[in-house]
C-alpha cells in the first residue's frame, strides 16, 4: 500500500514540474499585440481586388484628315489613305499639298500618251464642215498612273527619312504631271507646276529630285521601275486629239479638315 502511494506521489510531482516549465516558455500576448494581430487577421479575410490594366485607347485617338471618301471621286481616295493615313503622315506642309495635288489629278481628266500606242491620222470633217486632220491613239489616265507608280514604289519610299520619301512623293506626282497631254500640248497653264511648289518648304529637294530623275540616278531606280510597272498595269483608252478638251480645274482652296480617327 505504501508502495503504491510512493509511486502516485512521484508522478504528482513530475506533472507539476512539467506544467510549470511549460507554462514559463509560453509568450504572453499583449493586449496591444492580440488587437494587432485581430486586425491583420481581419484585413487577410478581405478578398483582394484584381489589379487594374490600363490599356492606351489609341484607336481612339484623332487626327485632323481630309475628307478623302467625299472629296475624291476615283481611287486616289485610296491613295490618300496609303500614303497619309497608314504612315501618319500628317504633318504640314506635305499634308495639304499632297492633297492639292490628288484633288487636282481627280478632278481635271489629263491623259498620259502610252509610248507604244499607234498612231492613227485621219481626215475629218469639224463642226463647220471643214477638213481636218486629227490623231487618234491610246492613253493613259494621269491619276491611275500617279496611284499605281506611288503604291508600287512604297515600300522603297518608306526606307528613306521621313522628309526625304514625302519629298519623292511629291515628286512622283510633279513627273506624271509633265508627262500629261495638258501640259505638253500647253492646255495646261506652264505655270501650273511652279504655283504648286510655290512657298512649299521643300521645293528645292523636290526639283532636286526631279533632275536626278532625269539623269536616271541609279538612287532613284526604283521609281523609274514603279513607272514602267505602272504603264503595264493600268489600261489604255482611245484618244483623239480632235476631241474639245475640258477647262482645266485649278483648285482655289483646299477643304476643311476634320477630326478623325486613325
Amino acid at each position: 500500500m505504501s508502495l503504491l502511494v510512493l509511486v502516485v506521489s512521484v508522478l504528482f510531482i513530475f506533472y507539476k514540474t512539467y506544467r510549470f516549465y511549460a507554462n514559463k516558455s509560453e509568450k504572453k500576448i499583449e493586449p496591444k499585440q492580440a488587437q494587432s494581430l485581430e486586425k491583420k487577421q481581419n484585413i487577410e479575410k478581405i478578398p483582394k481586388e484584381p489589379e487594374q490594366i490600363y490599356r492606351l485607347q489609341t484607336h481612339k485617338m484623332k487626327y485632323l484628315l481630309y475628307d478623302a471618301r467625299s472629296d475624291l471621286k476615283s481611287d486616289l481616295k485610296y491613295l490618300y489613305y496609303e500614303v497619309i493615313v497608314n504612315n501618319f503622315w500628317i504633318n504640314e506642309p506635305f499634308h495639304s499639298k499632297f492633297y492639292e495635288i490628288l484633288l487636282m489629278f481627280d478632278r481635271n481628266e489629263l491623259m498620259v500618251v502610252d509610248k507604244n500606242t499607234k498612231v492613227i491620222t485621219m481626215n475629218i470633217r469639224d463642226s463647220n464642215n471643214k477638213m481636218i486632220k486629227s490623231k487618234a491613239y491610246q492613253v493613259f489616265e494621269a491619276k491611275n498612273i500617279v496611284e499605281v507608280t506611288i503604291d508600287e514604289a512604297m515600300s522603297d519610299i518608306l526606307r528613306f527619312e521621313k522628309q526625304e520619301a514625302q519629298t519623292i512623293v511629291i515628286a512622283i506626282c510633279i513627273i506624271v504631271l509633265e508627262k500629261s497631254l495638258h501640259y505638253l500640248s500647253r492646255e495646261m497653264p506652264q505655270w501650273i507646276i511652279a504655283d504648286l511648289l510655290k512657298n512649299y518648304e521643300h521645293a528645292n529637294d523636290v526639283k532636286c529630285i526631279l533632275d536626278l530623275n532625269d539623269k536616271k540616278d541609279h538612287r532613284l531606280f526604283f521609281v523609274q521601275k514603279a513607272f514602267q510597272e505602272a504603264f503595264q498595269i493600268c489600261e489604255t483608252e482611245p484618244y483623239n486629239d480632235s476631241e474639245t478638251s475640258d477647262p482645266f480645274y485649278i483648285l482655289k482652296k483646299l477643304p476643311p479638315k476634320y477630326l478623325r480617327e486613325i
